[in-house]
């Protein structure tokens, strides 16, 4: 029998979106089942239903033959199940151990003096038997995000949990840390745990994968031997026929107008809250109708790099340049200068959760615009604007009043590339911009950005995506230790060379 069964389950949310029509899905004792689908399929809602956090309107869960009713994450870890969602549950302010100490079984064993020194040592020895490396005494907010999602691991090992839903899990991840952590799958599947692993990337799937259940629009479209399929196969269970050709393909090289310097960056030194220098004298500069690549693992100043071009983390040295011109340090006069910025997180720098799609659709748009008033937004042309990039963004939403909170991930970062891409900048800042996007929404981020540099803008593209690099980019910087460690154009690397610049080896 299945160590895990869900029969009939439906799931409508109250804005009439139908999540899930009577969906059937089992997952075997000791299998890494993968489960499949586009943005807004119904995957994290499964889940997310069968680890308590949404109440599901029918269907049943067994484990192990035996019926089981889950109200509530607590209720799912006494049960064995843990998930490990694509935005870590931890606190930043708190060590390691404090983190994993909160996932004690109940209120009276936190409310007893808590001994930190065996929970350091439990931590220890998890950290042993799984693969997974966590030094206990670390401050969370210190640690680079796949060390996060170690410990978003940890915890529910902590606890016990045998069935392990990982959304997303290599999102955040390296090409190395990724095959790290797929060794660290394949040990828990020798220990008889079961993992259902939630990704868009097809070859993972099929690379880690046992199974794999694919989800269309709420339905079950089928399950299947993973020996058994291709990467064309799934993507036509995916998406439908036709899909399979979004899988090929390489934007053509387009030389850029190199006497048209837009974007310059000139021995730029950014530090953190911590006082390190994450950038560390870094120099480049993007031509007119040039996809400039910036390529590294995580955690080797990228993010502070593009949070200084865009305004929000203060310059300690080196000075920005736009078409010749000294860029001030500044939010406001960055967006004001026509800079287009898509950040990495989307939830902590690009949306505001509880405001309305439309309302999203006009963040940082200049207040002496049409859609204010003197005191009041002025929401008929606002929602007309929202109503209208719906539609050309292919943003799925039932209306343009949803709070934006409530829609996937990928729809999620559609709003935040169609509010920046609609002001027409001269520039566009794009980090991670197809993070968390399937094969369907990815294609259409690329030809969009390709687009924008066909107009002739400038595009700086960060991604820890190896084959997102070498697929857009002109040219291709490395970025490791908060230094440039050397820039290429496109056709001179490969994946190999490429790998071995961001492990730190400087290009000859």
């Amino acid at each position: 029998m299945p160590d895990l069964r869900m029969e009939g389950i439906f799931k409508t949310y109250p804005n009439g979106v139908r999540a899930l029509i009577d969906v059937n899905f089992e997952a075997r004792n000791g299998e890494i089942h993968g489960l499949l689908g586009e943005n807004g399929a119904g995957k994290t809602t499964l889940m997310n239903i069968l680890y308590g956090t949404i109440t599901k309107d029918a269907g049943s869960i067994y484990l192990n033959n035996r019926k089981v009713e889950i109200h509530s994450p607590s209720d799912a870890l006494k049960l064995g199940i843990g998930m490990v969602h694509q935005h870590f549950m931890l606190i930043p302010a708190f060590m390691v151990a404090e983190n994993v100490a909160l996932m004690e079984s109940s209120a009276k064993d936190i409310s007893k003096k808590l001994d930190l020194n065996k929970v350091k040592e439990k931590i220890r020895s998890l950290s042993q038997t799984s693969g997974l490396e966590v030094d206990p005494d670390a401050m969370v907010e210190s640690l680079a995000v796949g060390q996060q999602q170690r410990v978003d691991i940890i915890k529910l090992l902590y606890r016990g949990a045998n069935l392990l839903l990982l959304d997303e899990p290599t999102s955040v991840l390296n090409p190395l840390e990724t095959r790290q952590f797929f060794e660290v799958l394949r040990r828990f599947k020798q220990e008889k745990k079961t993992i259902i692993f939630i990704t868009h990337k097809l070859e993972e799937i099929l690379e880690v994968c046992d199974r794999v259940t694919v989800l269309r629009r709420g339905r079950v479209v089928g399950t299947a031997e993973t020996r058994g399929v291709s990467t064309k196969d799934l993507a036509v269970m995916m998406m439908g026929a036709g899909s399979e050709t979004l899988l090929e393909y390489s934007a053509p090289l387009r030389p850029p107008d190199e006497n048209s310097s837009v974007l310059r960056v000139d021995n730029l030194v950014v530090m953190d809250s911590r006082g390190i220098r994450k950038v560390d004298g870094v120099t480049f500069e993007i031509h007119s109708g040039e996809i400039f690549g910036i390529a590294g693992v995580e955690g080797n100043g990228q993010a502070e790099l593009v949070r200084a071009i865009a305004g929000i983390d203060p310059i300690l040295e080196g000075k920005i340049y736009l078409d010749g011109k000294e860029l001030k340090n500044s939010r406001k006069i960055v967006i004001d200068s026509g800079i287009g910025y898509i950040p990495d997180d989307r939830l902590k720098w690009g949306l505001c959760g509880n405001f309305s799609l439309a309302e999203n659709m006009i963040l940082g748009v200049d207040v002496k615009s049409k859609f204010n008033t003197r005191f009041y937004l002025n929401y008929k042309p606002i929602k007309r604007m929202a109503r209208d990039l719906i539609s050309k963004f292919r943003i799925v939403a039932p209306n343009e009043n949803i709070p934006v909170k409530s829609l996937s991930g990928g729809n999620q970062q559609k709003v935040i590339t169609a509010r920046e891409i609609s002001k027409e900048p001269r520039v566009i800042i794009a980090h991670e911009p197809t993070h968390g996007l399937d094969i369907s929404a990815t294609r259409y981020i690329h030809e969009l950005l390709l687009d924008l540099r066909d107009q002739g803008k400038a595009v700086l593209l960060v991604s820890s995506d190896i084959d997102e690099i070498l697929k857009l980019s002109d040219r291709i910087a490395v970025m490791s230790r908060g230094k440039i460690v050397g820039i290429s154009r496109r056709e001179e690397l490969n994946l190999e060379s490429l790998g071995l610049m961001m492990g730190g080896v400087r290009a000859k």
